[in-house]
């Protein structure tokens, strides 16, 4: 049975705390300490509700309870704000230049290596075909031998 264990790869277990439920946790920090918010299911009368909080003990807001419908759209409304720098902006611009160029010259070189490929296959086709001329060449020359059995 050791063996077996050691032969087959390792399983680390599945976190329990991610989920499409909370995509903003882990990312988002509090507004007291700083550290990211955690979330969670509270369950009501009749259903769960879904809210994210500061696990920080000795927080101002340790354990207060933010809607996750509020949070998450104030983000969305934070992301539809955002708008690049004309710095940013020129940046990105060189960055797919040099990549655009990069790729050109990959194709340059590419195509180069083809046409000497080509070259050398063609070179190998003519020096076939003068092998094969001078091989027809000289075996119309040579006179048939008789063969013996013995």
């Amino acid at each position: 049975m050791i063996q077996k264990r050691l032969k087959t790869t390792a399983k680390a277990p599945a976190r329990k705390d991610i989920s499409a439920d909370f995509p903003l946790r882990g990312f988002v920090l509090c507004n007291d300490c700083g550290k990211p918010l955690t979330a969670c299911w509270s369950q009501g009368k009749n259903q769960k509700y879904p809210y994210y909080l500061c696990p920080t003990k000795g927080c101002e807001s340790y354990r207060k309870s933010i809607k996750r419908d509020e949070l998450e759209g104030e983000f969305e409304g934070v992301l539809q704000r955002l708008e690049p720098s004309e710095t940013m902006f020129g940046l990105v611009k060189a960055m797919f230049k040099d990549a655009w160029n990069m790729r050109l010259q990959q194709g340059a070189e590419a195509t180069k290596s083809l046409k000497e490929s080509v070259r050398s296959i063609e070179k190998q086709i003519d020096q076939l075909l003068d092998r094969i001329v001078e091989a027809t060449s000289c075996s119309t020359g040579l006179s048939k031998r008789p063969t013996t059995r013995s």
